[in-house]
């Protein structure tokens, strides 16, 4: 039996002191009810079933089978103070939801503003929440004395665009191990985001039941100058012409549906070519475009 040990994030406070969140809930009432192999039992009978604890909720900063558990601290003063704590440095890994700076926000953005990582115990297993992307960050040389090594485990699935493209896993971690990962299992749940910046990457785009695929449910962001899609349009309303053909559309337009028959999320975006010379066809501007993208954050 794996016991469920649960710190609350930012987002599940509702105050500055971060004692009354919503996690709250799940441990004045959740429990787990299971057959006992040894006896018999009835299923309408819930006196007759074994009774497990539910999660186990650590609103403060609680040092349990050799780890320290940290939720989330709003004051940073106080956040030093824990890291600082003989608690901490007797610790053989410490388990955190905590802004770091230099963590990445996404795939754009660093943190600012967090604790200094060196305010983390050196040479120990630390393990993040707080930011989506997973990654790690290291201060000094890694597995050398002093060094300080923070894992972010990342979102277990993709939640804004700012996503697209990173894989999530589960970190799989042994306290008889002095709380080592000894495997990631990889995750491919709930709605992906993907960006597209070319328009013949988004014609090679297709549906498909494979993890690697688009599926239903997932959302394409496609960033190509409006200017593009009027000249397809402008060649497809000629072609119409040409061929009495009614159903004529550009190439682009006739995937877009495609797509969103499918069940795929399309959001077109506009973006301004740079264009290196005269003689630049529409499909090349696409390997022109100067773009600035604004991402979703989970500060």
């Amino acid at each position: 039996k794996v016991p469920s040990i649960m710190i609350p994030g930012n987002h599940d406070q509702i105050d500055w002191r971060g004692t009354d969140h919503a996690l709250t809930p799940l441990r004045t009432s959740y429990q787990i009810f299971a057959q006992n192999s040894d006896r018999e039992h009835d299923d309408n009978d819930i006196k007759s079933l074994e009774q497990y604890p539910g999660p186990l909720i650590l609103s403060q900063p609680t040092k349990l089978f050799g780890a320290l558990f940290v939720p989330h601290i709003r004051d940073k003063k106080r956040m030093n103070s824990v890291l600082a704590s003989k608690e901490a440095f007797q610790s053989n890994a410490l388990f955190v939801h905590a802004d770091v700076k230099g963590a990445s926000m996404n795939d754009l953005i660093e943190s600012q503003h967090g604790i200094s990582a060196s305010a983390f115990p050196p040479e120990r297993l630390v393990y993040s929440g707080h930011f989506h992307k997973p990654h790690e960050i290291v201060v000094g040389k890694k597995s050398h004395p002093n060094s300080v090594s923070i894992r972010y485990v990342g979102s277990p699935y993709q939640t804004s665009l700012s996503e697209a493209g990173q894989t999530k896993s589960l970190l799989v971690v042994d306290s008889a191990k002095n709380w080592e990962c000894i495997d990631e299992i990889a995750i491919d749940v709930g709605r992906k985001y993907h960006r597209v910046s070319s328009v013949n990457d988004f014609l090679g785009l297709a549906p498909s039941e494979k993890s690697n695929g688009l599926r239903q449910g997932d959302k394409v962001a496609v960033m190509v100058p409006q200017q593009i899609l009027d000249e397809m349009r402008v060649i497809a309303h000629a072609s119409k012409k040409s061929t009495n053909d009614v159903s004529e559309v550009s190439p682009f337009d006739a995937k877009v549906n495609e797509l969103r028959a499918s069940g795929v999320s399309v959001e077109i975006r506009d973006t301004q070519p740079q264009l290196k010379d005269s003689g630049t066809t529409p499909l090349d501007v696409e390997q022109a475009v100067d773009e600035v993208q604004f991402e979703d954050l989970s500060p």
